[in-house]
């Protein structure tokens, strides 16, 4: 987009009428490659979250309740959908979760 944005230029003319048309695909320009930075940065802190997430969930010293934290935290499923992939009650899938933060507190 910001390519695109750049590859824009005003029209030949006088310049009266296009000063102004000038300055706002400047602002819009501007506006685009500021957000554009402001993205990376969030990109770049929601990664390093992640990676922060993935280790504390290799920390826990059981598969199933390890598992259970993958498919919601890092494949965002939910706990419904947790209980059918592992075939276990929704209630039973709510306890391993109370479990396991248990467990994450600890560490």
């Amino acid at each position: 987009m910001q390519s695109m944005a750049l590859r824009i230029s005003p029209v030949p003319g006088d310049g009266s009428a296009h000063n102004g048309a000038s300055d706002k695909i400047g602002f819009i320009v501007s506006k685009i490659v500021d957000l554009e930075r402001e993205i990376n940065t969030d990109i770049d802190r929601l990664i390093e979250l992640k990676v922060e997430i993935e280790s504390v969930i290799a920390a826990v010293n059981d598969n199933t309740l390890e598992t259970v934290l993958i498919k919601r935290y890092i494949n965002y499923k939910t706990f419904e959908q947790i209980a059918v992939e592992t075939h276990y009650s929704y209630m039973q899938i709510c306890r391993l979760r109370g479990k396991t933060l248990n467990q994450v507190k600890m560490l």
